[in-house]
């Protein structure tokens, strides 16, 4: 082989070495900066979210302490007045009153227990989710059956509080849009995954309307990715709907200090 052909061949092999390096430069860059970018938005999610539950915490706080303390007291000011009204109409009256006062306060203990994260902190996700469960049936006329494979779960506190206020959100619209008459939630775990699967027979959605829907669907999928997790639905009009979430034990983790 001529020496210019073999000086040509080792330009060509420098220059595709060259290339491939600063190829494999550029993959790492672009994937380094693609991570530092998720963990950046992981991070500014985290610190919205605690916020968000500071100030639910606070308002809890407030409609517990102050609001239905205040109800307490008409509460106890209709009782001392009823003494002193003779007519069967104004007795009657006052116990109306007295008996809305009292669903009010109920209400707003309910309100209060679910905004308050303390809760879920002091008595396990699993415990809360049963007596939002009950707070459905009662409240609504709906029956929840709610499963599980496990009795605590050995994850960070954000998570359950996190994983909490999912369902809740589900609830809700289950509530307010579904007209369901049957509610159904998992929560599983194997060797690796938390399988949380939540199903209702009612209505459902066509998926590509629901951006615009209002049932705060991006704000679950925001809860969801904010722990690394993956979710499916499955739904479509007249065919209720199923929400699978899967999360990864190691990414949360009561041990896992990365989160």
């Amino acid at each position: 082989m001529p020496a210019s052909e073999k000086e040509f061949l080792f330009a060509i092999s420098i220059i595709v070495t060259t290339f491939l390096i600063l190829l494999v430069i550029l993959l790492l860059f672009v994937f380094n900066y693609n991570k530092v970018r998720k963990n950046k938005e992981a991070e500014i999610l985290k610190a919205i979210y605690k916020t968000q539950e500071s100030e639910r915490t606070r308002i809890a706080e407030d409609l517990h302490d102050d609001i239905g303390a205040k109800l307490s007291a008409v509460k106890l000011y209709n009782h001392i007045l009823k003494k002193e009204i003779s007519s069967n109409e104004g007795i009657t009256i006052l116990e109306e009153n007295n008996h809305r006062i009292q669903n009010i306060i109920s209400d707003l203990r309910i309100i209060a227990r679910n905004q308050a994260s303390r809760y879920i902190i002091d008595y396990g996700l699993i415990h809360e989710v049963e007596e939002i469960c009950q707070q459905v049936m009662v409240t609504h006329n709906i029956h929840v059956s709610f499963t599980h494979s496990i009795e605590t779960l050995q994850c960070a506190e954000d998570f359950e509080i996190n994983l909490f206020i999912i369902l809740q959100e589900l609830l809700h619209n289950s509530v307010k849009h579904s007209k369901c008459s049957e509610i159904k939630i998992i929560i599983n775990a194997n060797k690796k995954k938390l399988i949380v699967k939540y199903y209702d027979n009612g209505i459902g959605f066509v998926q590509n309307e629901t951006k615009s829907s209002g049932m705060g669907l991006n704000n679950i999928e925001a809860r969801v990715k904010l722990f690394y997790g993956t979710y499916k639905i499955k739904t479509d009009l007249d065919r209720g709907l199923s929400y699978t979430l899967l999360y990864s034990l190691e990414k949360i983790s009561a041990l896992d200090s990365s989160l």
